[in-house]
């Protein structure tokens, strides 16, 4: 979903020619995987630990253990000479 709308706005500054710009790009990212129900955070948070039920049988349609409410983060990395920023 992310990247989704980071490529699309990649192309659509490719398509009219213009310098690409990777943070607004990076936004329009962000825009697209917030309005297709995704959210920002470390879903590990939410797992169940070992010996949990669930381990053998998931509920993924009640069950934050299971289903955590956040997807993961989302990073920008630029490399400016030769450095990771």
């Amino acid at each position: 979903s992310f990247a989704r709308g980071f490529y699309d706005a990649v192309g659509s500054y490719i398509a009219g020619g213009e310098p690409v710009q990777v943070s607004l790009a990076y936004w329009a990212g962000l825009s697209r995987m917030y309005a297709e129900g995704f959210r920002l955070g470390d879903p590990s948070l939410y797992l169940h630990g070992r010996g949990h039920p669930h381990w053998t049988a998931p509920d993924f349609k009640s069950c934050p253990g299971c289903c955590p409410p956040v997807h993961g983060v989302v990073v920008l990395l630029s490399n400016r000479d030769g450095q990771v920023h």
